[in-house]
């Protein structure tokens, strides 16, 4: 191999190097140079005051719809509460239909920093003792006005081997959204004055007898007016 391969090699063209570009002259990338600076202090100096100024309004009542044919919102189950440390107000209720019981959970954020984080490694929809099993965008589901919006569907286990089935969107600014590339490029948009007023709505159901019959829960609840829940993000 090393024979025909040097061989060919030898028959070979020379590789025609890359034109080399021209260079800059220094009193042109210069200024360049500096507006960039400028530029990207101006960006991080505005985003700094739309945090400021949105951190000192108050957070939004968040109030949870009430859903026909079921009882609440009222206390939710306590071994299924949520975690997102720094968020500046948040909400879980619970609702109840015969056998079927659907809790909801809402987190508002006022903005984004190094311990306020919506989207970080210390943010779970799992409760005390629960893990994530595994999750899928879920199939588009629709309300009762014929509305529709994709949700992230996630299957959380404990120890014991019992699962859970939680329904969650992100909200930024009103927009709902069930990527986190997207919520990450809506909420960087705070350098150009827009607010960062973001949060997360998640519904869920104990997989009893199993998932199957969690996931037609809460897609009634859904249907029954839980896709009118929001986490307060919309700007006036």
């Amino acid at each position: 191999f090393f024979i025909v391969a040097r061989r060919i090699a030898k028959g070979a063209p020379d590789p025609i190097a890359p034109p080399v570009p021209a260079p800059v002259p220094v009193g042109r990338a210069l200024p360049a140079l500096l507006v960039g600076i400028v530029a990207l202090g101006a960006g991080a100096a505005w985003g700094a005051a739309v945090d400021l100024r949105t951190a000192r309004e108050p957070a939004p009542e968040l109030r949870m719809p009430g859903l026909a044919g079921w009882v609440g919102p009222g206390m939710a189950e306590p071994d299924w509460q949520p975690s997102f440390p720094g968020a500046a107000a948040t909400r879980s209720v619970g609702y109840r239909r015969g056998a079927d019981v659907v809790d909801a959970y809402v987190a508002f954020f006022s903005r984004q920093s190094e311990l306020e984080k919506l989207i970080g490694h210390h943010a779970s929809l799992a409760g005390q003792g629960e893990w994530i099993e595994r999750s899928r965008v879920a199939a588009v589901v629709r309300d009762s006005s014929g509305g529709a919006a994709p949700v992230r569907e996630h299957v959380l286990m404990n120890a014991a081997g019992n699962e859970r089935l939680v329904w969650s969107w992100y909200e930024v600014r009103g927009a709902r959204s069930v990527g986190t590339v997207d919520v990450k490029i809506r909420e960087s948009l705070r350098v150009l004055g827009f607010a960062p007023r973001s949060g997360i709505v998640a519904l869920s159901a104990r997989c009893v007898p199993d998932c199957d019959a969690a996931r037609k829960a809460l897609a009634d609840a859904y249907a029954a007016g839980l896709a009118r829940a929001s986490a307060g993000t919309a700007t006036s």
